[in-house]
């Protein structure tokens, strides 16, 4: 180091250049400096934030993240509990009433029906359960047509509206029905269907 100054000294000009040279190698020394300095608040600021992150894991009687999240766990469970009491009710409702109801799981696959959709269809639920429910529409281009439309509902998990007809297996009577099914969302997924025939026209 000392034989670079004194090389520097000798072969300068003037002290002007030294100054110059220290004045750059000050400046350089102090944005390093800054740096390190910088980079130390940071490492700082993430350990401090590790810090808090591991205080609200552990649960403190209310207000840790692992509470609320467990809150939240809990009042999610008793909305899917909710859930399936009101559609007990529902089904309990639909099996007095005249008007034809389904219900189906994500897939729009069919898991039960009402007794009056089993007596316009001449299908009891086992019959109709899975894709046993396409069945109820005679062969042909329609049924291609419905369950093309049946499956985009699924797919897109929007609402379902369709006219078409339907066929009795014992009297083979057919009737024109305007078929709707309501999307069933829980947690922001679709949990299934709840379906009806709004309007059913002999022919």
């Amino acid at each position: 180091m000392g034989d670079l100054f004194g090389w520097l000294v000798s072969n300068a000009k003037n002290y002007t250049d030294i100054i110059i040279f220290l004045g750059t190698a000050g400046g350089a020394a102090t944005w390093v400096w800054r740096m390190l300095i910088q980079s130390k608040k940071n490492i700082d600021a993430l350990v401090s934030s590790i810090a808090d992150i591991k205080k609200q894991l552990v649960t403190n009687g209310g207000s840790s993240l692992f509470d609320l999240v467990k809150e939240t766990k809990s009042k999610v469970d008793t909305l899917n509990g909710d859930l399936q009491r009101v559609k007990a009710w529902q089904w309990s409702f639909s099996q007095g009433s005249r008007m034809p109801m389904w219900e189906s799981d994500s897939n729009g696959l069919c898991i039960r029906v009402n007794i009056a959709m089993s007596e316009l269809t001449g299908r009891s639920v086992e019959q109709m359960s899975g894709t046993g429910w396409e069945n109820i529409l005679p062969p042909g281009p329609e049924r291609a047509e419905v369950w093309t439309a049946w499956s985009d509902a699924v797919r897109r998990s929007r609402d379902f509206e369709h006219t078409y007809t339907v066929e009795n297996s014992i009297t083979h009577k057919r009737s024109r029905v305007k078929a709707v099914g309501t999307p069933i969302i829980a947690n922001g997924h679709l949990v299934g269907f709840l379906g009806r025939f709004e309007e059913v026209i002999p022919i």
